[in-house]
């Protein structure tokens, strides 16, 4: 077999390599739609004068309630989305970030 010969491994981890390297590049090149399209403008059937807000990874004693002062500021809604590591750690800043996105 090819790629059981020890020889051959060096080109295998190249081409690995290079294929992966390709779709970093795909994928990160601004514009690029090596992946799929990408939206510029929302979709016609989105509300006017409306954007979704997503805050993943939290929540975080420190950067959550700096978010939730920021958003009540405003008077903006967002979705959190939470690890349930870091909520478990985390317990009230977990309900101050669902009971936010309540408002």
């Amino acid at each position: 077999m090819f790629l059981l010969e020890p020889a051959q491994w060096r080109w295998a981890l190249a081409a690995l390599i290079v294929n992966h390297l390709i779709l970093t590049a795909v994928g990160l090149w601004p514009r690029s739609h090596g992946l799929g399209p990408n939206w510029v403008r929302l979709p016609a059937a989105a509300a006017a004068g409306h954007i979704a807000i997503t805050i993943d990874d939290g929540p975080d004693p420190v950067v959550t309630p700096q978010v939730l002062d920021l958003l009540d500021q405003y008077s903006v809604r967002a979705t959190f989305f939470c690890i349930g590591n870091e909520a478990q750690r985390y317990p009230s800043c977990a309900a101050k970030s669902s009971g936010a996105a309540m408002r």
